[in-house]
């Protein structure tokens, strides 16, 4: 198992409906090696092929392949979050021996707003000294949101619970306890 570099794993982001270039760089091969050239996407429904050699795997995708020029990149037009939200991953491998030549990662999140924030109990009735939760959830943000409580007029963050939504569709919750005081 080759380990990959730190400069060879990046991040992207994009908005969902826009264009992206994935790029995959690596020592430029001779014309007397072969090499099979290829991407995998790892999504919410699991991983498949990308693209092998010069065919995109998706209507949406496309291919820029030139070994001899080191460059084997993916162009993926209208971007969404239920195809590309992910890991993306590019590999060259020696014909013949299968050995790899070279790999490189990169994570794409797909950009998308969260919903308002809801705070339950709608209508909390509290009593004195004894702990009430308020709970403020967003939902359908790509990175999950961040969810923070303030005091009214106040600018210091109030310590909470923060549990974040593990995709667009499980909600990002921040967990207040208050004990009413006179």
């Amino acid at each position: 198992i080759g380990l990959v570099n730190a400069r060879e794993r990046e991040s992207l982001d994009v908005l969902e409906g826009e264009e992206v270039l994935l790029q995959c760089r690596f020592a430029p091969v001779s014309a007397e090696t072969s090499v099979t050239l290829y991407w995998i996407r790892n999504n919410r429904d699991g991983s498949d092929n990308a693209a092998i050699e010069a065919t995109s795997l998706d209507s949406n995708y496309r291919v820029e392949r030139f070994p001899s020029m080191g460059r084997y990149d993916l162009k993926i037009k209208n971007t969404t979050y239920n195809r590309d939200n992910g890991n993306f991953k590019c590999m060259v491998k020696e014909a013949g021996t299968g050995k790899t030549v070279h790999t490189k990662s990169i994570g794409l999140t797909v950009l998308l707003k969260p919903s308002p924030p809801k705070i339950s109990p709608p209508a909390p009735v509290a009593t004195e000294g004894k702990p009430i939760n308020l709970t403020c959830s967003s939902s359908g943000g790509s990175p999950p949101p961040q969810v923070r409580w303030y005091r009214e007029g106040q600018s210091q963050l109030l310590e909470s619970t923060m549990i974040l939504g593990a995709n667009r569709d499980e909600p990002s919750m921040s967990i207040l306890t208050i004990v009413p005081q006179k």
